[in-house]
Parts: structure tokens; sequence; C-alpha cells
């Protein structure tokens, strides 16, 4: 019975996530459901629209090459502030070796999020504080991803966990 209803709930997200109109939220809602779901089948509404660039970044030039800048796009931690799990979405041009990690606010590293090969696409990190033992307060992800030959592409996205 159990599994039924895991299926049902997943049928539902993923209806969910299909009627949303085009906008803002519908990646944000698509990388929250498949990082509760990961085979929700959700993976075509993060691919709906672009992640909007971080302040001050030009949008990606498309490029079989990209460089450092077009290679990487991190969306906002989701939610934030979070009292639980938040997801971080981003988009890489073409694969490459990704590696995240969190940062405490004294600049300790205290989590590895990811490390190792992500292909084109959308995906969207896991930041679940009390799996990882971190209490309450403001932490920063350090998201670098890295095709070989070049200066990596770096991201940097603050996160604030309540409790």
């Amino acid at each position: 019975m159990a599994e039924e209803d895991e299926a049902a709930a997943r049928a539902a997200l993923s209806a969910l996530v299909a009627s949303f109109p085009e906008g803002d939220e519908v990646p944000a809602l698509a990388a929250l459901v498949l990082g509760a779901f990961p085979d929700a089948g959700v993976e075509g509404a993060l691919n709906r629209r672009p992640l909007a660039p971080a302040s001050g970044e030009a949008p990606a030039a498309s490029s079989a090459a990209p460089s450092a800048s077009a290679l990487l796009r991190v969306g906002a931690a989701q939610p934030n502030p979070s009292a639980g799990r938040a997801y971080l979405p981003f988009e890489l041009a073409t694969e490459a070796t990704v590696e995240a990690v969190l940062y405490d606010a004294l600049g300790r590293r205290v989590a590895l999020l990811a490390s190792g090969r992500y292909g084109a696409g959308r995906h969207a990190l896991t930041l679940d504080p009390a799996a990882a033992g971190l209490p309450a307060g403001v932490y920063v992800a350090y998201i670098t991803a890295d095709v070989g030959g070049g200066a990596p592409a770096v991201a940097v996205r603050r996160i604030t966990m309540t409790r």
C-alpha cells in the first residue's frame, strides 16, 4: 500500500508542476520536487526556461566551448531562509566536473554538497542542515564547474538556515 501512495504522490506532484503557467516559480518548484522525489518525472519542467543569471551576470552565449562565466548558472536557494531542506538549482552549458562546498559564517568548510561529473542541463543540490548536524545560521555555498583546460566557473550563494 505504501508504494501505491508514493506513486500517487509522485503523479500528483508531476501534475502540479505541469499545471503551473510559465513563470519564474516553475523551475524552483520543479527543483524542489526533483530533490524530494528524484524519479518523479519533472525534469522537463526544469528545462522550460533558463535560470535567471545572478545580478550583474551577462546572459550565457551559446557556443561549442562556453566561457567560464557561461558554463555555470546558479539560481537562488529555495526556500531561503529555510527551516529544513533547501535546494540550490544550477545549470551547466556542457558536461563539467562540479564541486559544491558549504561554508559557515566563520569561513569553515562544513559540508561537501557535490563532487563529480555532471552532464549539461539542470540539476539541484540538496542542503539538509539536520542531516549534516548543522546549527541555524548563515551559510555560503561555493560552487565550481570545470571542463578542464581553463579557469573554472565559480558561483557563490548565501543560504540562511533557521530552526
